[in-house]
């Protein structure tokens, strides 16, 4: 891209693409969103009378041992 200032000065500014993503980062965004689904259901965990209290365990658990699966990072535990 060029640009043409007022005082005649011409800047070019090029742009490139960004670099594809590793699979180093794609597993460390998927250790970021289990870590925010473990933590958003942290207080649900001593509420035992908490409507699903046993399926939100297993899936906890599953959030757990997901980066040890085959699965990883392209299947993500649901609840």
């Amino acid at each position: 891209m060029r640009y043409v200032y007022e005082n005649g000065a011409i800047k070019i500014k090029t742009f490139r693409e960004p670099s594809p993503i590793t699979s180093e980062e794609i597993e460390d965004q998927a250790k970021q969103w289990r870590n925010s689904e473990l933590e958003s259901t942290d207080w649900i965990v001593p509420l035992i009378d908490y409507p699903d209290h046993s399926a939100i365990l297993t899936y906890r658990q599953k959030l757990r041992n997901w980066p040890s699966m085959d699965s990883f990072p392209d299947i993500k535990p649901t609840l």
